[in-house]
């Protein structure tokens, strides 16, 4: 994989239905936001099962869910994005707004069919992460 810059985020994050808006700083660094999600002992709050057929349509309904659940997503639709790979932990958060149908399990990947990706709230400090572990698709939250 290619490192990471903003004009290649930025068209992953297009790629999976997401619009930019411009880079932005959060309640929490992107590095720390990470290190949250991927400690030793992190539990999730749901596990997606990535041998099943349709299993990255099922992280995005799920992470959805999760994300308004705990108020990641703003009324106007927006909050911060970070996704993994080369020099993506450098990187500021990107502002987006949620599109209708968003596929970013399909395309904010670190492998085809492995989503790693993270999200914060704009106006709250709630967090929630995809991230691709051993036993299945991992979605936690902190907030």
């Amino acid at each position: 994989m290619d490192r990471i810059d903003l004009r290649s985020r930025d068209e992953l994050l297009v790629a999976a239905g997401l619009s930019v808006i411009g880079t932005a700083s959060g309640w929490l660094d992107p590095k720390r936001a990470w290190q949250t999600v991927v400690r030793v002992g992190a539990q999730p709050d749901v596990v997606i099962d990535d041998s099943r057929d349709g299993y990255l349509d099922e992280v995005n309904a799920a992470w959805l869910h999760l994300a308004q659940s705990i108020g990641v997503i703003s009324d106007d639709r927006t909050f911060l994005i970070s996704v993994a790979g080369p020099g993506a932990f450098a990187l500021p958060w990107a502002l987006v707004r949620l599109q209708d149908n968003p596929g970013m399990a399909q395309h904010l990947v670190s492998y085809p069919g492995e989503p790693e990706f993270l999200t914060i709230g704009t106006g709250s400090r709630a967090l929630c992460g995809v991230t691709t572990e051993e036993d299945g698709i991992w979605l936690l939250s902190a907030s």
